[in-house]
């Protein structure tokens, strides 16, 4: 017996983002999503400002470029970070997988490796006991 439409019932889903209904579970709607604006380049990990090249042209010493598909500061991706982080929300993730999955395909040919390679950062057993998984490793998993 499916209890899936039961459960929607008593328990509907609403975006993080606006408190809309949610048809069919998931963490934000639509113009929610569309409203984090998504990192076109990587940075400068010296100055953090935008590049095209590595190493960049403004401190061509710098050891590595820094990558962010988004600002940290987004009220909605903030809100979804900690709602998968901190209240263990698993659905966050996928919108999250998804604006990665959106930065890398921004890159250009040259920053961009021909099969990135996206590995989950361990958690100690006892970090990942309280959520009952390793928020980074379900993002990867969605990738």
């Amino acid at each position: 017996m499916d209890f899936s439409n039961l459960l929607d019932v008593l328990f509907p889903n609403y975006c993080l983002g606006c408190g809309c209904e949610l048809e069919g579970g998931g963490a934000i709607c639509p113009p929610c999503y569309t409203s984090i604006a998504i990192h076109h380049s990587l940075y400068c990990a010296t100055c953090h400002r935008p590049t095209l090249t590595h190493p960049p042209l403004c401190h061509p010493d710098a050891p590595f470029a820094l990558g962010a598909a988004g600002n940290y500061k987004d009220p909605m991706l903030e809100t979804l970070v900690q709602t998968l982080k901190f209240n263990f929300v698993k659905c966050a993730a996928r919108p999250l997988a998804n604006m990665l999955i959106t930065y890398f395909s921004c890159m250009v040919p040259p920053l961009l490796l021909v099969r990135p390679v996206v590995i989950p950062i361990p958690l100690h057993a006892a970090r990942e006991r309280a959520p009952g998984f390793n928020q980074s490793a379900l993002i990867a998993e969605c990738l």
